[in-house]
């Protein structure tokens, strides 16, 4: 069967956002409104489409699971987390970035690319199809940098990576800056990292409406957290604790990853009713090096 092509708008800045608010104003109603009418009463429900990683037609599940209420009273599913392909099991936010990897970055199985997870189903998918891939963990059980424990996990600091300049052609990571104290130092030990050329792709909490990344927690040389507004916890694949979000990042990040030297620093905003991309602002973050 033909699947359609994976289709983002990159937009650049917070006034460039601006400008596309309002050219997309009355497209964005149309979207929320189809959304709601595939809303059903009762979960799980399914809605039919076609998977861009499995290339076939699938059915995709949602569940209420960390839904949001309207004002009106209507329960809306986390689209982002959900519409999981009855194939590959991946949800919307991490079939949407797989994509984004194979048709728009042209990532093949020749490249070398290093991933800020292990011990996930996102992980192992990718794997198998990119067997010069690397993943890592950051692990509290004492495995030094570059190592790999008993369970054969690998730890990474994001701030002191173990790998040598210029090693990778892309870098992907999933919604763990957030969790990373000096987001800064990760983002500029990943373009180390990547061989000119290379590029980096990741997904993180994001207002769009904020100019700012608004800083949450900071932690000092000896390990010791301050918290700036109430602790927020993160879903962590190692501990049933959760992970601190350290921030929340705002347009600004693009220009910290410019001070550091990615180019063409951008947010690619996606939607596709056939290919399960439901939800409002959806986007990934890619830069070069």
């Amino acid at each position: 069967m033909s699947i359609p092509p994976f289709w983002a708008a990159a937009v650049s800045s917070y006034d460039q956002y601006l400008g596309f608010l309002d050219y997309m104003g009355a497209e964005l109603q149309r979207r929320d409104d189809f959304e709601l009418s595939l809303i059903k009463p009762t979960e799980p429900f399914f809605l039919p489409g076609s998977c861009g990683i499995c290339k076939k037609a699938t059915s995709f599940r949602v569940t209420f699971a960390h839904a949001s209420t309207r004002t009106s009273g209507q329960i809306v599913p986390n689209w982002r987390e959900h519409l999981n392909c009855e194939h590959c099991g991946l949800n919307n936010r991490m079939r949407a970035a797989i994509q984004f990897l194979q048709d728009v970055m042209h990532g093949d199985a020749s490249s070398h690319i290093y991933m800020t997870e292990q011990i996930t189903p996102m992980y192992s998918f990718l794997k198998d199809r990119y067997p010069n891939m690397i993943g890592s963990e950051f692990l509290h059980d004492g495995t030094l940098p570059g190592q790999y424990n008993k369970n054969g996990v690998r730890f990474e600091d994001l701030t002191r990576l173990s790998f040598a300049d210029n090693t990778f052609d892309g870098v992907l990571s999933f919604d763990v800056l957030e969790h990373v104290p000096d987001y800064k130092k990760g983002l500029a030990e990943i373009y180390r990292c990547l061989k000119p050329g290379g590029k980096l792709l990741f997904t993180a909490p994001f207002d769009v409406n904020d100019p700012n990344t608004v800083i949450r927690a900071t932690m000092d040389s000896d390990g010791n957290i301050e918290h700036l507004m109430e602790p927020e916890y993160h879903g962590d694949p190692l501990t049933d604790q959760g992970v601190l979000c350290f921030q929340r990042f705002g347009w600004d990040v693009l220009t910290s990853m410019e001070e550091i030297g990615f180019k063409g620093a951008q947010l690619h905003f996606y939607w596709s009713a056939d290919l399960g991309y439901l939800g409002p602002m959806q986007f990934v973050v890619v830069g070069e090096k």
